[in-house]
């Protein structure tokens, strides 16, 4: 009986990568590092679901569209959640508004089919109030633009 002896290991043959296949693939890793960053969300969406508080950046107030009789409206409410300041335009329950806080201050938009584009904000005296699209001095900011 003869003893097989082991074979030396010879390293597998390595056939060379054309640079075109190595230049898609660097392209598709590119690409896949920009789709990830991509789908990053630039700021917060409306909320338009009636009884839901949404929460201020500031984490001290909440608005709520809130039904009253047969129409909608906007309210702010506190921490403690009492309310401190009410829209005075009644809103279409079949047209809801939509809420949505900007996401460096507590100030808040109001999307409306029926009114437009509106601020919420709280004036230099303390008091809150309500300003159309139209009337403002400044662009709207890209976060509540985009939804527009």
């Amino acid at each position: 009986m003869t003893a097989h002896r082991p074979l030396p290991h010879r390293p597998l043959a390595r056939r060379p990568v054309p640079r075109r296949t190595l230049l898609a693939g660097a392209g598709l890793l590119a690409l896949a590092a920009c789709a990830e960053t991509e789908t990053e969300s630039p700021g917060p969406e409306p909320v338009d679901e009636v009884g839901v508080p949404v929460p201020s950046p500031s984490g001290e107030l909440t608005a709520v569209i809130d039904a009253a009789g047969d129409a909608l409206g906007v309210l702010l409410r506190d921490a403690e959640g009492i309310d401190f300041w009410a829209d005075d335009y009644p809103y279409d329950p079949e047209h809801p508004p939509a809420v949505l806080w900007e996401t460096e201050a507590d100030v808040l938009w109001v999307l409306s089919e029926e009114l437009g584009t509106a601020r919420i904000r709280q004036g230099p005296e303390g008091g809150w109030s309500k300003e159309t699209a139209e009337d403002l001095d400044e662009q709207i900011p890209q976060e509540v633009d985009r939804w527009l």
